[in-house]
């Protein structure tokens, strides 16, 4: 049996520190992607906007069905250190190798810009994908506890929006710091520098986090795998919740920065923007044990998506007003980290009926096949927003976009984000009647 700490808990500061370390080293590179990416691609790389909108899309398609392989692999390895431990030491350095790189801009033709640029993509998604479910199937073996575990998942989170924290302010102005009036130079040099910060923090993970109570190691069939996945029909239900979820925020995400350019008309005040949204989402954080403690997880979580939805469509009549707009995103990011948070420990409970009914450990299988929802929502998005503004006439790196453009733009940023989390707040509605029977 393990040993429990003086309070009664498995988990201590240090092993909870180590846990948001690790959730914060990843979150550096994917936090720049979900705002920069598509711009970096269309006004520095200079790709045209089709091949953007193809490559969006095929990488979102590729990440998610990579998901489903990697983690059957993880399923039927285990290692000395554990089942999900050793990726953080045998990735740190190649990680942030590939994020650096996929913001490289060679002097080479478009035809061969593109293979770069899918290449690179490619390499960094497939470490991203592999660190990130080993963080997530480590979350039920850890702790047995539901709220060691919800704590864990609010310090991880409380991490990952630190990274988040720190890109939003400071993403663009470290691109002009150390490019130094070159966006080529600035946009690799910065992400240089978080993927160096990226590697100590995985290996406190490696060193500092212990895998408990995971005893089962058989190898499960992928008959069985399958049986426990398509018969869970809540599992299924809340997967559609999570793919809609992330539809939304995508949209929000990769659009703010063309939104408040040019239909607010302020490039200065993106990182203000951006900073606000995520300070309001770090600022919930650690209220979500209390609300997890007193509210069912599905009520907490339907309230967060149908929050969200309403302040999306509520930032439609900040019309230039900016700080209207900033409010607006202050209650986005309040209600949707609620979702955000809640749903790894929602998963939690579904590795534990499954190793009581099956006495199958499916903790990579499950949070991959959450991963990949949320990647296809993604993949949506990320592929729509580049054709978009082809049909609408983007120009990139124009001082000022049409009004079809500009009529795009605030599609997409705004009624779209509304539109998707709707959808998944309904879901989500659905979900938690089933949770109350």
């Amino acid at each position: 049996m393990d040993s429990k700490h003086a309070n009664g808990k498995e988990t201590g500061f240090r092993e909870k520190l180590a846990y948001g370390l690790v959730s914060m080293g990843s979150e550096f590179s994917a936090s720049f992607s979900s705002y920069f990416l598509i711009l970096f691609y269309t006004d520095v790389f200079l790709l045209p906007v089709g091949a953007v909108a193809v490559l969006m899309f095929t990488y979102r398609v590729i990440d998610a069905t990579d998901d489903v392989l990697f983690a059957y692999f993880m399923n039927r390895k285990h290692y000395k250190r554990g089942k999900y431990l050793p990726y953080y030491l045998w990735l740190s350095l190649p990680f942030a190798l590939f994020s650096a790189l996929m913001y490289y801009t060679p002097d080479i033709s478009d035809a061969w810009k593109f293979v770069y640029a899918f290449a690179t993509l490619l390499a960094w998604e497939m470490a991203d994908t592999i660190l990130g479910t080993a963080t997530k199937a480590l979350l039920p073996f850890i702790s047995r506890d539901k709220r060691e575990r919800t704590q864990l998942n609010s310090v991880g989170i409380v991490f990952a929006v630190g990274a988040f924290l720190i890109v939003s302010s400071s993403g663009m102005n470290l691109v002009a710091l150390l490019g130094g009036g070159d966006q080529q130079r600035g946009f690799f040099m910065t992400m240089l520098l978080f993927g160096l910060l990226s590697v100590p923090m995985s290996l406190a993970g490696y060193f500092g986090i212990k895998e408990r109570h995971l005893t089962q190691k058989k190898k499960i069939p992928p008959r069985q795998i399958l049986h426990c996945v398509l018969q869970n029909r809540r599992m299924l239900l809340f997967l559609g919740v999570y793919l809609f979820y992330w539809a939304g925020n995508s949209f929000k995400n990769q659009m703010t920065i063309y939104y408040v350019s040019y239909n607010m008309g302020r490039p200065d005040a993106v990182s203000s923007m951006l900073l606000a949204g995520v300070l309001a989402s770090f600022a919930v954080q650690p209220f979500i044990p209390w609300i997890a403690k007193h509210m069912a997880s599905g009520q907490s979580m339907s309230i967060g998506i149908w929050g969200s939805a309403a302040s999306a469509a509520a930032m439609l009549c900040a019309g230039q007003s900016m700080p209207l707009l900033i409010a607006g995103n202050v209650l986005f990011g309040l209600f949707s980290a609620v979702p955000a948070n809640l749903a790894f420990t929602v998963v939690a409970d579904f590795v534990d009926e499954t190793l009581a009914r099956h006495d199958a450990n499916l903790s990579d299988i499950f949070y991959t096949t959450l991963s990949v929802s949320g990647k296809i929502g993604m993949a949506v998005a990320s592929g729509l927003c580049p054709l978009v503004f082809g049909w609408t006439g983007y120009r990139p790196e124009a001082a000022a976009q049409g009004a079809v453009a500009l009529l795009g733009i605030k599609g997409l940023f705004l009624g779209g984000t509304a539109l998707m989390l709707a959808i998944s707040g309904a879901l989500m509605l659905r979900f938690w009647r089933t949770e109350r029977r």
